[in-house]
């Protein structure tokens, strides 16, 4: 059995180098499932996960915790074969990241009378306090075949609420996806230097949960990396970076919880995967017709939409593009000067972190909804964004 704390991993990392470089195996079988924090936790920011893993080498059992409070110990309880609650180990105090494990090919003996992995299945594992608080809750998921994994990538765009924000910060989003483990990366720049700041990712359960802080350069840039290569835990105790595909991301100042950049984690894949769709608007009327081109590349993480107006008969006034915000209802997005020639162009780049319309983390999210090209509220052209 082993417990320690994750900074102090390197110091042990070339002793296994040294004795497991040539005796590497894949896993046969292994499991993982979130810890969570119960309603009445003392600590409901922190994270964690149990695991099981069964390989040629022998069997382990492991609990990870992270986001915890680094005064506070921590004891770990596994129910027994009659259900019963047994202290199995201790994760001493002293850093907010910790693990606990148990590995048969270190000569370690599995906890609460296990004699295999397999006799894990449905057992509760709890993380209390020394004042017996359950801190972390969760259940052993039953062992499943390890299936190699090729490596995927993925990238999007970290966005500012308001076009012309302060500085403009700016961002990424990028995860990947090996055989050797997953890693999300969050990185961001153009923020104000020496400041803290605290990353929130969405949970299943919809809710913006802090799974970190950290200080910035003096150049303003920081970031949060995750990787499970490092025994990290993934945000909100994740399997796979697959898992977190499409939640909503937030990096917000850590002083007054202001938001500075938002985002959603991309899905990472195996090649170039790029969205394009078109459309292509006629009043029916007269010449005036729109064409719309939306784009999305997730190798770059960049997102355009642009909207170009033909023969637009009207004036004189300014041009206002109106969309559905999700609700039926339309509001005004973007304004443009009316020009004698009919010409006109709205458009919307996340590259350097400019919102897309209604504020949206993707343009995936307006997929199919409603526009209206108006001129001093009378509208103009009508038409369907496409569906990407």
């Amino acid at each position: 059995m082993k417990t320690l704390a994750l900074a102090a991993l390197l110091s042990a990392a070339f002793l296994v180098a040294a004795t497991s470089a040539h005796a590497e195996v894949e896993d046969q079988l292994r499991g993982r499932a979130p810890l969570m924090p119960p309603p009445a936790s003392p600590q409901p920011t922190a994270t964690g996960f149990v695991e099981i893993r069964s390989r040629v080498s022998g069997e382990r059992f492991k609990v990870e915790v992270a986001s915890v409070d680094a005064t506070m110990a921590l004891e770990v309880h596994v129910q027994n074969a009659a259900a019963t609650f047994v202290l199995v180990g201790h994760l001493a105090a002293g850093t907010t990241e910790r693990m606990l494990v148990f590995d048969t090919a270190d000569g370690d003996g599995l906890p609460a009378g296990a004699n295999t992995i397999t006799e894990f299945f449905g057992r509760t594992v709890e993380v209390r306090d020394t004042n017996a608080a359950v801190v972390l809750t969760g259940t052993v998921p039953a062992p499943a075949p390890f299936e190699d994994v090729r490596p995927s990538y993925g990238r999007s765009s970290l966005m500012r609420d308001e076009a012309g924000q302060g500085k403009r910060p700016y961002g990424s989003i990028r995860c990947w996806t090996r055989s050797s483990g997953d890693e999300i990366r969050i990185h961001a720049r153009r923020l104000d230097g020496a400041a803290d700041y605290e990353l929130f990712v969405e949970d299943e359960a919809g809710t913006m949960t802090s799974f970190g802080t950290g200080e910035s350069s003096r150049s303003g840039a920081v970031s949060f990396d995750f990787d499970t290569r490092d025994d990290d835990v993934l945000p909100a105790a994740a399997w796979s970076v697959h898992d977190l595909a499409g939640r909503r991301v937030e990096i917000r100042e850590s002083v007054g919880g202001a938001m500075v950049l938002f985002g959603r984690i991309p899905p990472s894949t195996q090649g170039a995967l790029k969205l394009r769709a078109g459309a292509f608007v006629d009043d029916g009327d007269s010449d005036g017709r729109a064409t719309v081109d939306a784009r999305v590349d997730y190798r770059s993480g960049r997102e355009r939409l642009r909207i170009d107006l033909h023969k637009i008969a009207g004036g004189p006034g300014d041009l206002e593009l109106w969309v559905d915000d999700g609700t039926g209802v339309l509001v005004l997005v973007a304004e443009e000067k009316f020009k004698k020639s009919g010409r006109a162009r709205f458009q919307w780049d996340n590259r350097k972190g400019d919102p897309l319309p209604l504020v949206v983390e993707s343009l995936t999210v307006l997929n199919g909804r409603a526009f209206e090209v108006r001129i001093e509220g009378v509208v103009s052209l009508a038409g369907i964004l496409p569906t990407l």
